[in-house]
């Protein structure tokens, strides 16, 4: 161990970028004082994170299920109009 770097608190930012897509965390870290693992530190995401894939997901699924129901229905009351040749 070295006397050159406090064992802490460090805020700590990580931007990770790949095409269009830009992620930052931030975390605060505290060095263990002696050897060892301390324990795992949460993340909070940035402002710039993506969207919520779960609530998209969760829209898009929703969607999809709305389009099948009309596109079952839709023949039926076309025949009870008489529509149908």
């Amino acid at each position: 161990m070295t006397d050159q770097v406090t064992d802490g608190p460090w805020d700590v930012s990580l931007t990770l970028k790949s095409g269009l897509l830009e992620v930052t965390h931030e975390a605060r870290i505290t060095f263990p004082k002696g050897p060892g693992m301390a324990a795992a530190v949460l993340s909070h995401p940035d402002q710039q994170s993506p969207p919520n894939w779960r609530i998209i997901s969760a829209s898009m699924a929703l969607v999809l299920m709305l389009v099948a129901t009309l596109a079952i229905i839709r023949p039926y009351r076309r025949s009870a109009r008489g529509d149908d040749p």
